[in-house]
Order: structure tokens, then sequence, then C-alpha cells
């Protein structure tokens, strides 16, 4: 019996995926990925050649996978709502700048979205009480590499490693149980309203993209 064959009329890249349900029927699922130029001004047009599928996602690192996703795996079961991810880099508006706000918004009909964050060049807190100020920066990439959170690996038995489990890629993250670390590399992207303070702080981690899987 011969295949059936699937036509797309649409101008979206597409794909198909062989997979099963829970109770292990035989399941096609189309795929269809729609890509979008934004233009200066604001309006959306189609770009020449879409972007290609990437089902198996996209690392940010092929040899650090500890980087996580720039693209996440589109192979997910379900899937409630509609990612919103931002790939870019908070830009130092002037030389010597060492601080800066960045804001994500997009609003249209009743859906709103937005995400604010402090950006920092490199700081530590020393002693549990100071923080150093921070470095001048050019740019920071808006990843949850730089936002708080990280795995606390002092220890030398592997087995009492830490990780923050809502951002185990981060910094500044240290293990409640352990030991105060008098020299903390804090982290470039904050949340405003909630900046750490102390070496107990562990404010909910800033990003504008996928987290590492863990």
């Amino acid at each position: 019996m011969a295949h059936a064959e699937i036509a797309n009329h649409t101008p979206f890249a597409h794909a198909v995926l062989p997979l099963a349900d829970e109770q292990g029927t035989p399941l096609v699922v189309p795929l269809l990925q729609a890509t979008f130029a934004l233009d200066e001004d604001g309006s959306l047009q189609w770009p020449q050649e879409p972007s290609p599928i990437e089902i198996g996602g996209v690392a940010w690192s092929d040899d650090d996978p500890q980087q996580g996703w720039r693209l996440e795996p589109q192979t997910a079961f379900v899937k409630p709502g509609c990612d919103v991810v931002l790939h870019g880099h908070a830009v130092a508006p002037q030389r010597g700048c060492t601080r800066m706000l960045v804001e994500l918004s997009i609003a249209g009909g009743s859906a709103e979205v937005r995400q604010r964050a402090a950006v920092f060049g490199r700081r530590r807190l020393i002693d549990g009480s100071r923080i150093t100020a921070p470095e001048p920066f050019e740019r920071i990439a808006l990843r949850h590499v730089h936002a708080f959170g990280g795995t606390d690996r002092r220890d030398a038995d592997p087995s009492r490693h830490r990780a923050d489990p809502r951002n185990p890629v981060g910094r500044g993250f240290r293990d409640p149980d352990a030991a105060t670390d008098p020299d903390i590399e804090l982290p470039a992207i904050e949340d405003p309203a909630h900046l750490v303070a102390g070496p107990r702080d562990a404010p909910a981690p800033i990003g504008f993209g996928f987290v590492p899987g863990h």
C-alpha cells in the first residue's frame, strides 16, 4: 500500500513527525512553521526563504550542552501556551556604561507580554556584604547564563553539588545548606525590583530565552 502524500500549499516550512500516543497508537503529526521578518516600521514581511524546521532544536554550543538551547526541540506533546523568546544583547548606549534597563513589550488585543531587566557589568559579592562596583561593558547577551542561578560545585564530592532548579546555568546561586562563599560572581541580568543584596538571596531568574533542560 502506497504511503499518503502530503501536499503543502502554504508558504510555511513543513515537516511530518511519526509519533505514538500514550496507548501506543501510531500518529502522523504535521508541523507547520511560519517565519516573518520585522521591518523597522514594525510591519511584518515574508522573508525570501523561510527558516528551516529544527525538530531536534539548536544548541548555543555543540561543545558545551550546559549553554542550553537557542531553539528548543519541537516535539513536545503538550504546549498550552505560546513561547515568546528574544535573542539579542543589551548594548551599552554610551562608552563606560556599567548598568542599564532593557524591556521587551508585546501587546495585541487582550494579550500582553512584558519583561523588564536590569543589566550590569561584571560584579562580585565580597564577604557576604559588599558588592563591587559594576565594570563597564559594551554588550551582554540576554541569556540565562547571565541571570541568577547556576550550580554550586564547591564540594569535592560531585554528589553533593546543588543546582538552582529554576536556572541551573546562571550565576550567583549557592547551596543554602553549605557554608557562605566569601566571593560570589553576581548575575548580570536581574529583576529591577528584586536585586541580589546578600549571599542568601535567591530572586527569580530573569531571562529572554529558553531555560536549559535539566
